[in-house]
């Protein structure tokens, strides 16, 4: 008995249907059949080029195979479907020394027996052959790649985030209206600071399309977006990785952009370009994202004890020292989901029509005046300065600077003074126009609609659990609970939420 192996690969199956590799393994059966040979294993490797270098998973276990004399030979469509690298027959070679019986049976080609010298000759020349083919189409491929590039064309492969292909034009690209419009807004996200995490979770809540947050971060730098089109030779491809080519602060020096023939703009050139900027400066970035989960400050509630909680920058956790004496508090909460959770409830509230203030509930308090004041003793401070009535710089400074620490804190409180106001009268003008509030804006105008108070937590492990956030309106008329009634609350909030 003949015991054989049947090897099939295909080097690039992009609707990843193995069609390919079936038809190989038929036909490698066929032979196997017609010789009278005993087929004891089957392996293939789909969408994997030998002349890459790329590990090939199923052609190691055949590899295995060989050594341990499980096999007496190959059968597969070509040689060159086994190697096409002469080092890799040479490493076929070494495993012969070991054990001198081994034959290849192409279907395409006569047999050949590695035990013999003219049978090594013989699939020596056929892989030299086989390598000098896979240099000349590469070099071909690679024409025909920047070729494509400089026309604007889309190359193939992996269909870039808000697009989709045309179903007729071959190169083209469709924007996906749906995709689009989220990579849109999350583009809007990023220009307000908001974390990458928050971005990423809008994505999968609107599109559905579950993705690596990598992935999101590399549509939003690369130039694809834009309706440009960038060719990366395959040699920056190996050097480093994309991620590093599209996060490089000199990519657009190093490399052309080609005005996009076959698709049209997601973003336009001049917005991509400020996301790209706030994302190449990540440290910069977080920390103002970071800036914006500090907004909950005044809106979040121990629900045990019912003091604030306060935020130290990754949670915010309740002040009160613990029983032995440790600080910790009775609740903490991560920061990021928790603001993502409030922000959701916030804007459902502003959607609401059922749920309206009851005014007055913000004191109308003019600081103009004060401001003006300010203002003007700064200018004249300066008029002394020039006159020589301040002799230093130093001391111009000195005098300057408490009045300007105050002019910030005036702008601050009429920052959310006006939210709170626009809150009140508008709920509409608020909702529209709430991404492009800042964060003491939109403080101040979720302290004047909410409290929440945060729970003890039930369950255990790294599991964030929503219903340990219990919502509390003001100003609706309605009397505010007490604390000792926040179980109960949150008891029917778990009935309502459970499946």
């Amino acid at each position: 008995m003949t015991r054989v192996a049947i090897y099939a690969r295909i080097s690039s199956d992009r609707e990843e249907t193995e069609l390919g590799i079936e038809r190989q393994i038929d036909s490698c059966q066929a032979l196997a059949d017609r010789l009278g040979f005993t087929v004891v294993a089957t392996y293939a490797d789909n969408n994997i080029s030998a002349f890459t270098g790329k590990r090939r998973p199923q052609w190691e276990k055949l590899k295995t195979a060989i050594g341990d004399g499980s096999i007496d030979g190959i059968v597969c469509w070509g040689i060159d479907r086994l190697y096409r690298r002469p080092i890799e027959l040479e490493h076929l070679m070494d495993l012969l020394e070991r054990r001198r019986t081994l034959f290849i049976h192409p279907v395409n080609a006569s047999k050949v027996d590695l035990n013999t010298t003219d049978g090594r000759n013989q699939a020596r020349l056929a892989v030299v052959f086989a390598n000098h083919e896979s240099e000349r189409k590469s070099e071909r491929l690679v024409l025909q790649r920047e070729q494509a590039a400089a026309n604007g064309l889309w190359n193939g492969g992996r269909v870039p985030l808000g697009y989709k292909k045309h179903p007729t034009k071959r190169g083209h690209l469709l924007i996906h209206p749906g995709e689009a419009r989220a990579l849109r807004q999350i583009a809007k996200m990023v220009l307000a600071d908001k974390s990458l995490y928050a971005c990423y979770t809008y994505w999968l809540k609107v599109t559905g399309r579950t993705i690596a947050q990598n992935t999101l971060k590399n549509a939003l730098l690369s130039p694809t977006i834009t309706g440009f089109r960038v060719h990366l030779p395959q040699r920056d491809r190996v050097k480093e990785a994309i991620r590093d080519l599209y996060r490089d602060s000199s990519f657009l020096d190093k490399h052309t952009l080609h005005k996009a023939t076959a698709w049209s703009p997601i973003l336009q050139y001049d917005e991509w370009l400020r996301v790209r900027g706030k994302l190449q400066r990540p440290e910069e970035y977080e920390r103002r994202a970071q800036g914006k989960l500090s907004r909950l400050a005044g809106v979040l509630y121990c629900g045990v004890c019912g003091v604030k909680l306060g935020f130290d920058g990754k949670s915010y956790r309740c002040s009160v020292t613990g029983t032995n004496g440790t600080p910790g508090g009775h609740v903490g909460i991560q920061a990021e989901k928790t603001c993502m959770l409030v922000e959701g409830l916030m804007l459902e509230w502003l959607q609401s029509t059922e749920t309206e203030l009851s005014p007055p509930v913000v004191s109308l308090v003019d600081r103009t005046g004060e401001s003006n004041e300010l203002q003007q003793r700064i200018q004249r401070n300066k008029d002394m300065y020039e006159a020589g009535e301040i002799a230093a710089l130093d001391e111009l400074r000195a005098r300057n600077e408490p009045l300007r620490v105050r002019l910030r804190e005036l702008a601050k409180a009429q920052a959310m003074h006006d939210a709170a106001h626009n809150l009140v009268s508008n709920k509409k003008m608020m909702l529209d126009q709430w991404d492009e509030l800042d964060g003491d804006q939109q403080r101040a105008a979720m302290k004047t609609a909410m409290k929440v108070y945060i729970m003890p937590a039930s369950k255990r492990g790294n599991v964030f659990d929503t219903d340990r956030l219990v919502p509390i309106y003001l100003n609706t008329g309605k009397k505010e609970p007490a604390l000792s009634e926040l179980p109960a609350i949150q008891a029917k909030q778990r009935a309502l939420s459970a499946p």
